[in-house]
């Protein structure tokens, strides 16, 4: 019998098996008592995670869904964004903002950089009338972490725009405090950090972006942050809600706080130093200058498809590079249900392709 295929991509990531068993669990309605009962608490839980007092609003989609109704909902024609782009997603929410009509600034940087703080501060200054600024905690594109935590109080003290924080290869794995840190807009999705099956997003307000928020006139329904909020209230979600997905997640946000949030970093962290040692020990180059805890892109100049393919042989699968990277780096993630024993397959399964090559 072969031997079943382990997923090292930076989404969607393995999963516990009491997710498994909880996605298999028989259809409710979703408008029943029980339903009710059971998306109250996974609102809390959320919060939790999000550490924040504020509502978790759960989106029907993906990430990129949970950034659409931040901008649809707060921002459009005659206003002004910012995104720091150091990476792909970066680059993605300018566009997203363009689409809906604002105008658009760009602190670009090369991928696999952080952003510097003191180049913020100038392009802060360079651009004083901003409504929101995008800044991705965690570049999947290219596994950089962004140091939020230092970036936020320069912006503060250079801006009044809306700080937006893409979180969704960040929650669940890096530290990140929406209430204490001051972020205005905070976006996850399922089936990363959260170690969940694909289809939930995730998105939480400050009041400053909510009383913004109560003032606009949103374009669409779906997406209508107002209306998610009323219903919220209630228990419940505007349209039909993922049921299946929101008990599998629900299940994972019972084990993140049972382990405890603080604890899932660390844990992360540790992991993330551990492949990084061996990768760096046997002369594999990493690609980015600031390295995440979620994901470790390799530079595999040219070489991206062979290797990815010769995982395979492994039964191990990982990422290959986007746009101009796709066959230059891998992308092997590590997080969620990640544990010793996969990195010592990731370990072994490099090591013979290394003595082989």
């Amino acid at each position: 019998m072969q031997q079943s295929e382990r997923l090292y991509t930076p989404g969607p990531t393995p999963l516990p098996p009491a997710v498994y068993d909880a996605a298999a669990l028989p259809i409710i309605y979703h408008r029943s008592a029980e339903f009710t009962a059971i998306f109250r608490e996974f609102s809390t839980s959320l919060q939790k995670v999000f550490l924040t007092s504020m509502p978790v609003i759960t989106l029907m989609s993906s990430g990129t869904g949970a950034a659409e109704a931040a901008v649809m909902n707060l921002c459009g024609e005659h206003k002004k964004g910012a995104t720091i782009a150091n990476g792909r997603f970066g680059e993605r929410w300018g566009t997203l903002m363009e689409r809906y009509g604002m105008d658009v600034c760009t602190y670009k940087t090369e991928w696999g950089k952080a952003p510097d703080a003191e180049e913020i501060e100038v392009f802060l200054r360079n651009n004083p009338d901003l409504d929101m600024i995008w800044l991705v905690h965690c570049e999947t594109s290219s596994g950089t972490l962004t140091d939020i935590q230092k970036l936020l109080p320069i912006i503060r003290q250079n801006s009044n725009a809306l700080v937006c924080i893409d979180g969704i290869t960040a929650i669940g794995v890096h530290e990140c405090r929406m209430d204490e840190w001051g972020i205005d807009v905070l976006i996850t999705a399922s089936q990363k950090g959260l170690m969940s099956p694909p289809g939930l997003a995730f998105i939480a307000l400050s009041q400053k972006a909510w009383d913004i928020v109560e003032k606009s006139s949103p374009k669409g329904i779906y997406f209508d942050l107002c209306k998610a909020r009323e219903a919220y209230i209630k228990g419940t979600t505007p349209w039909t809600p993922a049921v299946t997905l929101v008990r599998a997640t629900y299940t994972a946000l019972q084990m993140i706080e049972q382990e405890g949030l603080e604890n899932v970093w660390e844990r992360h962290a540790k992991t993330a130093q551990r492949l990084r040692d061996f990768f760096m020990k046997n002369n594999i180059s990493l690609f980015s200058q600031s390295p995440c805890n979620a994901l470790t892109a390799l530079a595999m100049p040219q070489q991206a498809h062979i290797i990815a393919n010769k995982l395979l042989e492994h039964n191990i699968r990982v990422a290959r590079g986007q746009k101009h990277l796709e066959n230059d780096i891998i992308r092997v993630a590590h997080m969620g249900w990640f544990h010793e024993q996969d990195s010592i397959a990731i370990e072994q399964a490099f090591l013979e392709i290394i003595h082989h090559t």
